[in-house]
Formats: C-alpha cells, structure tokens, sequence
C-alpha cells in the first residue's frame, strides 16, 4: 500500500513538472484553432492553447498568443502558424511552424540554457535566446516560399535548408537593426 502511494505522489509531482501556460492574449477581429480529435474552434481572448494547435488568422484581423507569460507571438492577418511546445516553463522547447504570413516574436526574459525557441519556415529555421524579430513568409505562385527575417532587438541565427531537409550554407546571425 506505501509503495502505491508514493508511485502515485511521483506520477503527480512529474505531471506538474511538464505545466506550460499557452493562452491567445488578445484577438481583434477572427481567427480559428484547428486542434487534433477536436476539429474548428473560433479562437477567443484567455483561450487555452495545446501543443499541436494550428492557428489560422483571417484576413483583417490580428492574434496574439502568451507563451508561459514572458513569450509573446503576434500573428498578423492571414498568417497560419502550428504551435509545439514541450517541456516544462522553466525547461521550455518551443517551435513555431510558420506555414504563410507574418509574426512578430517578442522574448521578453532571456531562455534558460536548457530552453529554446525556434521559428520553423519551409525554407529556413530561425533559432533564439532573448530577442524580437519578425518572420514573413510568403507563397509563390511556382509553389516557392520567400522567407524574410527582420531582428528588432538583439540576434537571430538564421539556417537555410534544401528540399530534401538539409542544411544549406552556414548558419547566419543576423544582428539588431539587420533583416535577410
């Protein structure tokens, strides 16, 4: 019987470990979540996010997203994202999958160095510790992505990558004030 319990207590302890609070902040105008074994849900301010979301804004609206309240995601019209986060608030691994539009980051307390945030494109991966930036991607009409990273406050390493998924060139910081 001391032994199931004490199972049980670690069960609980190492669920409370892995709590992320993923919350829509503010919304003017509409947008959708598009969330596995739940289908549509219109998104509204205090919504609860979930790994694996999908976010769709609509034309003339705007989104923005607090990531355990000190990560901050603006999503502008027309801009489709799929949110992963895993870990813990203090262990975070958090990856934007950027699938067209544009998205304003904002990091507002420098990552733990067990942390990361990463901005994934079809075409690049932008890689950060403590920074604001802006990513915009943009479909061609010839089925070609043109990704374009805009760092506002301190850097942003930048990786570019194949078709095939692997790396192309080196890895590019791109400095404040500096866009690619």
């Amino acid at each position: 019987m001391a032994a199931a319990g004490v199972t049980g207590l670690v069960i609980f302890l190492n669920a409370e470990e892995t709590y992320r609070v993923l919350k829509v902040f503010e919304i003017t105008g509409t947008a959708v979540v598009s969330r596995a074994n739940t289908g549509e849900l219109d998104a509204y301010a205090g919504m609860n996010l979930e790994s694996g979301d999908v976010i769709s804004v609509n034309e003339g609206s705007t989104l923005r997203i607090s990531l355990d309240g000190d990560k901050y995601v603006l999503l502008d019209s027309g801009t489709v994202i799929e949110l992963i986060a895993e870990g813990t608030a203090a262990d975070s691994r958090t990856s934007i999958n950027l699938k067209q539009g544009t998205i304003l980051n904002e990091i507002t307390s420098a990552l733990s160095a067990n942390s990361s945030y990463e901005v994934n494109t079809p075409k690049a991966t932008m890689a950060v510790r403590g920074t604001s930036f802006t990513v915009t991607v943009t479909k061609l009409a010839d089925g070609g992505y043109i990704t374009d990273v805009n760092t506002i406050h301190s850097k942003v390493s930048v990786q570019l990558y194949n078709e095939d998924g692997t790396p192309k060139g080196e890895e590019v910081i791109v400095k404040e004030g500096y866009c690619v």
